[in-house]
């Protein structure tokens, strides 16, 4: 959402940069927000209740920090060989 100009100060920014179909952006943002915060109260126990891990405090700072990057190049290379081969199939159809 952040790279895609989603983010609050992502969207107002560009909005007011002139960029005027950032509105939109912005709208289905304050929208989305109202969403959830009116339908939180119904969502299954699981999802607020559920097991909470923090990779720093399992870990220790210095593993859990290898480990988030190790999870974020896995995820990086996943994308590239899944754009690679969704590009090529695009070609050929």
């Amino acid at each position: 959402i952040v790279f895609a100009g989603g983010c609050e100060c992502g969207w107002a920014y560009r909005a007011f940069e002139g960029q005027s179909h950032f509105m939109i952006v912005g709208i289905a943002n304050i929208i989305g927000t109202m969403i959830l915060a009116l339908s939180y109260d119904f969502l299954p126990k699981a999802f607020k209740e559920g097991i909470k891990i923090n990779l720093l405090t399992e870990f220790g700072n210095l593993n859990g920090f290898f480990i988030n990057l190790i999870l974020f190049i896995l995820m990086f290379v996943f994308v590239v060989f899944y754009k690679k081969h969704f590009f090529k199939n695009q070609l050929k159809g």
